[in-house]
């Protein structure tokens, strides 16, 4: 065999070898952020920094935006504990008149989820009262609060709950980020004041 041809055997093979690796390298590199493009623990001037859309209400501990999340209008809401950022959670402003469109809309989301997170920690459907366990009456069971569903993920930064659930009339769909190293400072605040 021709040396050239040697040569090009071993760069072909190289490259068979250092091509999956480097491509499998690049899609599971890890993000710089822990939220969008902010960081757990910022301050409130640093995330209104980093966040691309325009505030839409501020409090002394709660950055308020609307955007669309999955193609459905959404609150953004930034929670900050001890002037650290952690805690964030889009809220889904669609109301819908038919009570089991909601449970389409979480099962969405689940899907979109997974594909982004893997396989939830834990899923449930979670019956407040047994007496409603028929899915017919799944979107009045959700309305009067006998009914909630939660999805959650981890990584190694964040927790992520997927909620639906209502009260008195209401229904809720969220997504919930948690920051895993300041859930302390959560914890701290709710004790305040007992």
């Amino acid at each position: 065999m021709k040396k050239s041809n040697i040569y090009l055997l071993i760069t072909l093979f190289i490259l068979i070898i250092l091509i999956p690796k480097t491509m499998l390298a690049s899609n599971f590199r890890k993000s710089e952020y822990d939220f969008r493009e902010i960081k757990w623990g910022m301050n409130m001037k640093e995330v209104k920094k980093r966040e691309s859309l325009e505030v839409c209400d501020e409090y002394k501990n709660k950055l308020i935006y609307i955007t669309n999340i999955a193609h459905r209008r959404s609150g953004l809401v930034y929670k900050f504990n001890n002037q650290k950022l952690t805690t964030a959670l889009y809220i889904f402003l669609e109301k819908h008149s038919n009570k089991s469109s909601y449970i389409n809309d979480y099962q969405k989301l689940k899907y979109l989820l997974i594909k982004r997170y893997g396989t939830p920690l834990n899923s449930n459907k979670i019956w407040l009262n047994n007496n409603c366990s028929s899915k017919i009456k799944y979107g009045a069971a959700l309305e009067r609060g006998d009914l909630a569903f939660a999805s959650i993920w981890e990584t190694d930064k964040t927790k992520i709950f997927l909620l639906l659930f209502g009260a008195n009339n209401d229904i809720e769909l969220m997504i919930k980020y948690i920051s895993k190293d300041y859930a302390y400072l959560i914890d701290k605040s709710y004790m305040e004041g007992l």
